[in-house]
């Protein structure tokens, strides 16, 4: 831009002025409610702060301020310095406030900092302490290192918690921080030998970078090679994820399902046609949905897939170790279908594996990141919610009516837990726990229970837990208080809802088995880890649950 300019600030600071301004239309536009990544990752979202510095430094070098003005700057920049402060402990990554203009205030309160501690006073000399200085030097690395440092060091992994855990973290990111600077960062960017910090960093000698160019590619060669090399050794071993988070974009039950024996019910949104195709005795289902066509993300909602071989062995394993639970009556030939969320999805191959040893049917049809009946939320609280929820409604739709179609289900095993949040409607949200944010909740979960029960099936629900502790807790910034509260709300529609239904729905207190006296939840359960990320049961739990829960879905089928 200065070329362009001919060297005029004026055209410089006008472009930046214009891209401060675009900038900030892109955050508030690309924000959505509890779905902050887009505009929070975004490069032209969050340019303007970058921006705005510009915008100061074209400031610096065409104003000189006089003394009145520097007693001034020192002033305001000691009050943005605590207001940045406070700003820093009752910020939250979710809010509104941040992406309407709190990130453009804070960029402004950093701006009036750094031009006060250009002026001689009590905050040049605080921010102008040695190690503050050389903490700056190592900013990059500190913000490289942090977070895989903080996702490796978790409680089960080193024993300790807290402020021992948190003191262990900054240590190991400091020392990781200052070996790169030193050994890699500045040798490669300057043509340095490297050196340990023993001492001031040496200053950049342009004559001897010409004796000293071939460090830099001796120094590449190998850094790269040792990332390599950290990287596979690190994941060498690693276990496949669990089925409840490496789901499929596809649902599990495909529109060509075979004739039943003899059936005269048919849901109204599957209708007989010929086909070309179809096999011999077989129908082709002309399911009335919308076309399922989204582009995925990492953490975006999807289909819950077939158990892995290891988790269905570990959950037949228990269930035969456990033996056969004590029933009222048969459970064989007992159709049960399990659908809600990935909770449901880690629960499913323990209900598998003990409906098994009773001779009756299960299958899942279960979507990650979408309640039986949420549809699109969000959370006004810094809750977690999933991005696109807007998609659940098409999701769910598409994975629970084949299902439905093809199984016939005598039972409907309900487990799902984003009911608790704020339900979107034209936009707006309805806040959990008020009246308007409950009724359209209940509302969605009517429509739901009407569809599930198409064929005449009965309804358990289950209550679902707050989240046990683990080692995600850390590092998954939610608003843990806030989190557990949202749980209670949970509970108290769940209640509403089987207290409206009671003939159709059983309520079942599935969350009272693995946190008795409410949050915080225990780790364990009977010395057992039930759920080791917080929310979704290993195969072993999920056969000990089900073993407690098969007896009350057999007399829930007998009403």
């Amino acid at each position: 831009v200065m070329r362009v300019g001919r060297g005029s600030l004026r055209v410089l600071a006008a472009v930046c002025g214009l891209g401060i301004v675009a900038s900030i239309a892109a955050m508030a536009i690309t924000y959505g409610p509890g779905d902050p990544l887009r505009a929070y990752y975004g490069t032209d979202a969050r340019i303007h702060t970058i921006l705005i510095g510009a915008l100061l430094a074209i400031l610096l070098v065409t104003w000189v301020p006089g003394a009145a003005a520097k007693r001034r700057l020192v002033i305001a920049g000691a009050i943005a310095f605590v207001v940045m402060m406070y700003a820093w402990s009752v910020a939250t990554g979710t809010s509104a406030r941040y992406y309407h203009g709190g990130s453009v205030a804070y960029a402004v309160l950093v701006c009036v900092v750094i031009a006060g501690a250009l002026q001689p006073g009590v905050l040049r000399t605080a921010l102008g302490f040695g190690p503050l200085i050389w903490i700056g030097r190592l900013s990059y690395g500190l913000y490289l290192f942090h977070w895989p440092i903080i996702v490796w060091l978790v409680p089960s992994r080193v024993h300790v918690s807290g402020l021992a855990l948190n003191g262990l973290r900054l240590a190991l990111t400091f020392v990781a921080a200052t070996l790169s600077f030193y050994l890699i960062e500045v040798p490669i960017r300057q043509g340095r030998r490297p050196s340990l910090p023993w001492g001031p960093v040496q200053p950049f000698d342009r004559k001897a970078r010409s004796s000293q160019r071939d460090v830099a590619r001796w120094l590449a060669l190998p850094a790269v090679g040792v990332t390599l090399a950290v990287v596979l050794v690190s994941s060498s071993g690693a276990t496949a994820a669990p089925n409840y988070v490496s789901g499929t974009q596809t649902p599990v039950f495909s529109a060509l399902i075979p004739a039943p024996a003899s059936s005269t019910k048919t849901p109204a949104s599957a209708s007989n046609s010929p086909s070309s195709t179809r096999a011999p005795g077989s129908r082709t289902l002309e399911l009335t949905l919308p076309p399922i066509k989204f582009i995925w993300a990492l953490g975006d909602p999807l289909f819950c897939g077939t158990p892995r071989p290891s988790e269905t062995k570990e959950a037949v394993d228990e269930a035969r170790k456990l033996g056969r639970p004590a029933l009222s009556g048969s459970a064989h030939g007992l159709s049960i279908l399990v659908l809600g969320d990935s909770t449901a999805c880690s629960f499913f191959p323990g209900v598998k594996a003990v409906g098994d040893e009773v001779g009756a049917s299960t299958a899942q049809a279960a979507v990650f990141g979408c309640g039986m009946a949420s549809g699109n939320v969000t959370s006004t609280r810094g809750e977690q919610v999933t991005p696109h929820s807007n998609r659940c409604p098409t999701l769910v739709e598409g994975a629970q009516v084949p299902a439905l179609i093809a199984v016939k289900p005598d039972v409907v095993l309900w487990m799902s837990l984003w009911e608790k949040s704020d339900p979107v409607v034209n936009g707006k949200p309805l806040v959990s726990g008020t009246p308007a944010g409950d009724a359209e909740m209940l509302r969605r979960m009517n429509a739901t229970l009407t569809r599930v029960t198409t064929f005449g099936a009965k309804v358990v629900l289950v209550t679902v837990a707050a989240p046990a502790p683990n080692d995600a807790e850390t590092t998954n910034n939610v608003n843990k208080k806030a989190d557990d509260a949202s749980y209670a709300r949970l509970d108290s529609i769940d209640r509403e809802f089987a207290a409206l239904h009671p003939g159709q729905v059983t309520l079942v207190d599935l969350a009272h088995q693995l946190c008795p006296n409410g949050p915080p939840c225990p780790e364990t359960v009977d010395g057992l880890r039930m759920r080791p990320d917080g929310r979704h049961f290993t195969p072993t739990a999920a056969a000990v649950q089900a073993e407690w829960l098969l007896p009350q879905i057999v007399a829930a089928a007998k009403k």
